[in-house]
């Protein structure tokens, strides 16, 4: 599961779409005072990023308006190839304790355009209008050139060429698949809930408790799917997300996750498929310590995901939530593992003994329950195993310099590995008409 933050981490390094409005104050710090304070003037004060490597195609612009600043500044746009030179030769400078050298890099170092302003002689209501010619993503860095405190605001809105030609799309092009991927996805969802609610619905069939737990994880991720759709349409057109959107798409995901887990601790074994009830307890956890052991990580892990869902993730608070998230979470699907593992290794147990061999009433429910926990085990391990192949996607094809136009494909195949996912479960768990194991159990004639 450690794959699942660093995949969210590498994912997250881009930006997604751009309409900021930029607020920073730069605090001169001489080189004479930084040593004193111990910096050896590795402090870079002259700099700030205002955007960080957003995707962009020939065609597209950058539009910088409302500019205010109580000195002069620079507004330097750097391709991939550029930003990432700068970076390291800033970081070897500046370990070097060169405060001067640093000054002159930040200021003239080549860059794919540079526009000054002078609060003195540029007209502070003009937009500021960067063509981009070449395909790549781009960082736009605010640069003041003068040892001098200064006040800089801001309005930068980049854009690219959208399906119809214009220029009005604000999500990076690595991110323009996103649209269609969940408009897909979401109908996809809303079709599979439906069937499974008009399956379960049916009289002739008898459902259970873990039916409709397996309903709800479909409906939470319906819902997950629409607010990734909205949140991505509102970006594509403004450039700005509300902010419940954000927090309602964040929130979505961590209870799409609560729930599934709910469903695994739940089904995890499924005891007695029987036309009466299905009694969703654990056979490994016999005593109530352990059941309560169980109960407390979940609620925890509920409140922690939840927690985190609502906090800024640069917060170092939010940062220990996420931890705190990864080994709760961690913890359950030991547990997961090891219930899972226990039940089948009992039920092969009994298969095989000599009492369950000749005992033809139980025989075919003790087989039809095998074959769903081996059926439910692949599911569980292609959700245990889907990070980890998120992650090797996102570094051995979408990092690599020249693929980063495909960072869409990610979340493609992650959503088509989790569809897969619940139509697997959804095919295994699909309530069975009474007459099949009736007429499985019933006994040769004497």
């Amino acid at each position: 599961m450690l794959a699942t933050v660093l995949g969210g981490l590498v994912l997250a390094a881009t930006a997604m779409a751009v309409d900021v409005d930029v607020y920073h104050h730069f605090e001169h710090h001489d080189f004479f005072s930084m040593r004193m304070m111990g910096d050896d003037g590795a402090f870079r004060w002259n700099t700030y990023s205002a955007v960080q490597e957003f995707a962009m195609d020939a065609g597209g612009e950058v539009l910088i308006s409302g500019v205010s600043a109580t000195h002069p500044i620079s507004f330097s746009l750097y391709t991939y190839e550029q930003w990432d030179v700068y970076r390291s030769l800033v970081f070897q400078i500046t370990s070097m304790a060169a405060y001067d050298e640093t000054m002159a890099l930040t200021c003239m170092y080549p860059a794919a355009a540079r526009i000054s302003f002078d609060p003195k002689r540029s007209n502070a209501s003009a937009t500021i209008r960067i063509p981009i010619t070449v395909a790549s993503q781009y960082t736009l860095q605010i640069e003041s050139c003068l040892p001098a405190y200064n006040l800089v605001q801001a309005k930068v809105v980049m854009r690219n060429v959208a399906y119809d030609g214009s220029v009005t799309e604000h999500l990076g092009v690595d991110q323009l698949g996103l649209l269609p991927v969940y408009s897909i996805v979401t109908a996809a969802f809303v079709l599979m809930t439906t069937l499974w609610g008009i399956d379960c619905l049916r009289k002739e069939r008898p459902t259970y408790a873990i039916h409709g737990v397996f309903g709800l994880c479909l409906v939470v991720r319906t819902f997950e799917c629409f607010i990734k759709l909205w949140h991505y349409h509102v970006l594509s057109k403004s450039g700005r997300t509300r902010s419940f959107l954000s927090v309602g798409k964040d929130m979505c995901e961590h209870m799409t996750t609560t729930v599934l887990l709910l469903f695994l601790l739940l089904s995890y074994p499924l005891n007695g498929l029987s036309s009466l009830h299905v009694r969703m307890l654990f056979v490994f956890l016999n005593h109530s310590s352990e059941r309560r052991i169980v109960q407390a990580c979940f609620v925890l892990y509920v409140f922690v995901a939840m927690t985190k869902a609502t906090c800024d993730s640069r917060n170092q608070v939010c940062q220990g939530y996420m931890l705190t998230e990864y080994v709760l979470k961690s913890l359950m699907l030991l547990g997961i593992i090891i219930t899972l593992n226990y039940s089948i290794a009992q039920l092969q147990t009994k298969l095989e003994s000599d009492h369950g061999r000749w005992n033809e009433s139980k025989i075919p429910k003790m087989q039809v329950r095998l074959n769903l926990y081996l059926s439910l085990r692949y599911s569980f391990l292609a959700y245990l195993l889907l990070p980890t192949a998120v992650l090797m996607i996102n570094l051995g094809v979408i990092n690599p310099p020249g693929t980063w136009r495909y960072v869409w494909a990610t979340y493609l195949f992650e959503e088509v590995v989790m569809g897969c996912i619940f139509t697997h479960l959804a095919l295994v768990l699909r309530p069975v008409h009474p007459m099949t194991l009736e007429l499985l159990t019933q006994k040769k004639a004497t």
